[in-house]
């Protein structure tokens, strides 16, 4: 009897520490598949230029510039909002790409954009564009 209880107990461990195992494989993966993931976010576009794009994020004092470079392929499409996943979808396609003429109106209207970067946050590799409700005052 007493032979039977300590087999239990032996089992019982080993299993405890193949599921400790597979557990930690499985948070370890998880987690790189957070790391390659490309970043997605929201800025006002600012200016298109030289390969580059400059976009505020923030408001008032918190208000910050970045200029990100773009990917060859960089592709360009009117965002559409979907309600239910509450998130901005890609809608049609710019022709042109950042060579679009409507990239020379910024001083003028600001365009809104969700950003999405490649898998190392290096480049652009998709702009999403909406307008903005609030106009740029004209000096």
């Amino acid at each position: 009897m007493l032979l039977g209880l300590y087999s239990r107990l032996i089992a019982f461990g080993a299993m405890q520490a193949m599921l400790s195992r597979i557990s930690t494989s499985l948070s370890f993966f998880a987690l790189g598949l957070c790391a390659a993931r490309a970043d997605e976010y929201s800025g006002t576009l600012v200016k298109v230029a030289d390969g580059k794009v400059t976009f505020t994020r923030g408001t008032g004092k918190k208000k910050k510039e970045f200029s990100v470079p773009i990917a060859e392929k960089c592709r360009v499409f009117v965002a559409k909002y979907n309600s239910k996943t509450k998130t901005f979808e890609a809608g049609a396609e710019f022709e042109g790409g950042v060579s679009n003429p409507i990239f020379k109106h910024l001083e003028k209207e600001s365009f809104e954009s969700w950003i999405v970067t490649d898998a190392k946050n290096e480049t652009i590799r998709e702009l999403r564009l909406f307008q903005s409700t609030v106009k740029k005052k004209t000096k």
